[in-house]
């Protein structure tokens, strides 16, 4: 007798709120339709939740605050690195010309002067004694090496004679910490014509 009441089942349409939903009405089975409808309910609350959040703008701050955030910190990481490095490469020409300035005032001619000259491209640039050098070349007559030994150039050649002043210096940026790129190498050199 069920499976005939079953099949004999009426549809009603209720109102829930403002949504109309089948509410089946078993002949002889009372309650079957109030049960039905906390079913409905229960469903009718589902959607209205997932229209509320689909619908809801709020999140999507959050979100896009969680994607862009990390992105504008890279930036101004690389932005902030590059211009130290950028920063410290022109302090290093910098000291270069001020030494070639002091070696055009006041040529070098014994070890003791050159020490001089390196101290205060030391002090300027903060760098240690063996980052920074100061040696004499030569040039015979009008060829393009430039050679340490004067001897090598003969009697009677002219000779010109330079000072190579060499500054080597080494940054490690914030990033290599990271496992990105490497430490920076600079070698600044300046060759100053003497004689």
């Amino acid at each position: 007798m069920p499976d005939d009441r079953i099949a004999h089942a009426d549809i009603e349409w209720r109102r829930f709120g403002h949504h109309s939903l089948p509410c089946w009405r078993i002949p002889g089975y009372r309650g079957r339709c109030r049960r039905h409808q906390s079913e409905v309910g229960s469903m009718i609350a589902l959607r209205t939740f997932i229209a509320r959040l689909r619908d809801d703008a709020h999140g999507t701050v959050v979100i896009e605050t969680a994607f862009v955030v990390p992105i504008l910190a890279l930036l101004a990481l690389g932005g902030f690195e590059t211009s130290r490095i950028v920063s410290r490469h022109s302090e290093l020409q910098a000291a270069a010309a001020e030494a070639a300035a002091i070696v055009l005032a006041s040529t070098p001619d014994e070890e003791s002067e050159r020490d001089t000259i390196e101290d205060v491209v030391e002090a300027s640039t903060g760098l240690i004694d063996s980052k920074v050098s100061l040696n004499f070349k030569y040039r015979c007559d009008t060829t393009g090496l430039l050679t340490e030994d004067l001897d090598s150039c003969g009697s009677g050649a002219v000779v010109s004679e330079f000072i190579i002043i060499v500054m080597r210096d080494t940054y490690t940026p914030l990033w290599t910490e990271f496992g990105i790129g490497s430490a920076i190498n600079y070698r600044v050199q300046r060759r100053v014509q003497i004689s």
